[in-house]
């Protein structure tokens, strides 16, 4: 149970982290 929950949060962060970068690279295509 612990490491499933520790493996959700890694996925949410790393999908976090993907929308971040996609939101920079949209920002720097618009500009």
């Amino acid at each position: 149970m612990g490491r499933d929950q520790f493996q959700r949060q890694v996925m949410r962060k790393n999908l976090h982290i993907t929308v971040l970068c996609h939101e920079r690279e949209v920002s720097r295509a618009g500009q």
